[in-house]
């Protein structure tokens, strides 16, 4: 029987132990955290935010059969609501068809899901406190790994490297194989908070974003109406600006900046004493050496503007386990998995990262109000011909290195049609550049898509 050791018990690591032992592949999972740090307990639970589950992570769950309980626990997002300063609210859909789906769903409560999955099977051995330290090739083709708690390495057939951004995996792929990996650490950090808010009217609810200059706030639905599950990103040089005031004075800010919203009772203070997080991006690779692979942010972190880390990282367990399935051996899949996701990875990257402008700058002005209207216009008037990059990314799987070529042709289309009274464009106009555009896009699609 072969065996796997798979480095970190995240969202990623637990479904991989899950598809594996489902093959018949004997899997230890070693978590360097304690699992009281993790989703399986009350106060962890308590601790967790809130995460934007979309169809490619749906599609990857559904592999597993648990698509439908993901659906039950999550709380469906309709759009954005923009809260600007001047207290009005926008709302604009991230569907204009109403079809595609965005959960919001507490990190604690996904994990929960896949871990009581893993724990279910017989195959799978679950050890916390028991982190990777390093690994070495070993003979015909195997890998030792040794742990920090462990005198003695262990000896696997393959080594999955799911161990996050600061991937002690990654790090021995560096040391031993001299590999490049690049890390930015953005100047944006965040912190994760407790939001009240007024209930929306039906069918508009969703992801709330208050964007103030080099503040930015959102909060996504939480399992109470009105409750939000929000996260603060200012720049880390504000930090003693923000949190080192005591209770009163943080809760009299966000009342002075955030007007239509509350802190729950207790929450300013918990909020002062909570770490301040980073943000950050990985990039390089290979990502694999023979029986070794990083999968999720060990090989690829993105920043979380776009929403798409874990839904990418769930996509990415799918696709290897496609890989594994066609190929001879573990070394022979995870070459071919990273040729097949390198550019979807830094696609991604880039489409996150942009993002951030989006959701900062663009929400508050009226040019991004009519650019929806304008896409949402075209969706509607040319279905299955304009498709808004935002829900080919978010409710499909096109790859997204083709996503992102085609966020170009449509930002370029968008620019010829859009009016400055906002209202939609002649007709004819509109029928020569589209046709226009639907070339360009069959061409696209036609190219290989890495």
């Amino acid at each position: 029987m072969k065996r796997v050791c798979i480095a970190g018990a995240g969202l990623a690591g637990l479904y991989l132990a899950v598809a594996l032992a489902r093959r018949g592949i004997a899997v230890e999972l070693h978590e360097r955290r304690e699992a009281s740090e993790l989703g399986l307990t009350e106060d962890a639970k308590r601790r967790s935010i809130a995460l934007a589950l979309s169809h490619r992570g749906l599609h990857a769950l559904r592999s597993l059969g648990l698509e439908a309980r993901a659906s039950e626990i999550g709380r469906r997002m309709l759009g954005r609501v923009i809260h600007q300063a001047s207290g009005e609210l926008a709302f604009s859909a991230y569907d204009p068809t109403g079809q595609g789906r965005i959960l919001a769903v507490q990190r604690a409560e996904l994990y929960e899901l896949l871990a009581e999955a893993a724990r279910r099977e017989p195959l799978v051995t679950l050890r916390f406190g028991q982190g990777l330290r390093d690994w070495a090739h070993g003979e015909d083709g195997q890998v030792q790994v040794r742990f920090d708690k462990l005198a003695q390495p262990a000896t696997f057939d393959a080594l999955l490297g799911a161990d996050g951004a600061d991937s002690r995996t990654r790090a021995t792929l560096e040391r031993q194989r001299g590999v490049a990996f690049q890390r930015v650490d953005f100047e944006q950090a965040y912190k994760e908070v407790r939001l009240r808010v007024a209930p929306r009217p039906a069918g508009q609810d969703g992801l709330h974003i208050w964007p103030r200059d080099e503040v930015m706030l959102i909060g996504l639905p939480g399992r109470q109406t009105g409750e939000l599950d929000g996260t603060l990103f200012l720049p880390r040089a504000a930090e003693a600006a923000w949190f080192g005031l005591d209770a009163a004075a943080l809760q009299q800010r966000f009342a002075a900046l955030f007007p239509d919203l509350q802190l729950p009772p207790g929450e300013a203070e918990a909020l002062r004493s909570r770490p301040l997080g980073r943000i950050s991006t990985i990039e390089g690779g290979p990502w694999c050496d023979g029986p070794v692979l990083l999968v999720g942010d060990a090989a690829h972190a993105v920043t979380p503007f776009l929403g798409q880390g874990m839904n990418c990282a769930l996509e990415d367990c799918e696709l290897l386990l496609d890989c594994l399935d066609q190929a001879s051996g573990f070394a022979p899949a995870f070459l071919a998995f990273y040729q097949q996701r390198r550019e979807d990875a830094q696609a991604l990257g880039q489409m996150s990262t942009r993002n951030l402008q989006e959701m900062m700058v663009e929400t508050r002005t009226p040019a991004y109000a009519r650019q929806k209207q304008l896409e949402a216009w075209l969706a509607t008037r040319f279905p299955g011909v304009f498709l808004p990059s935002y829900s080919a990314i978010t409710f499909g799987r096109m790859p997204y290195a083709k996503v992102l070529r085609m966020k170009t042709l449509q930002e370029a289309l968008l620019a010829r049609l859009q009016t400055t009274s906002g209202e939609p464009p002649a007709a004819a106009q509109a029928e020569r550049e589209v046709a226009a555009y639907q070339a360009a896009f069959s061409s696209l699609m036609a190219e290989p898509a890495c």
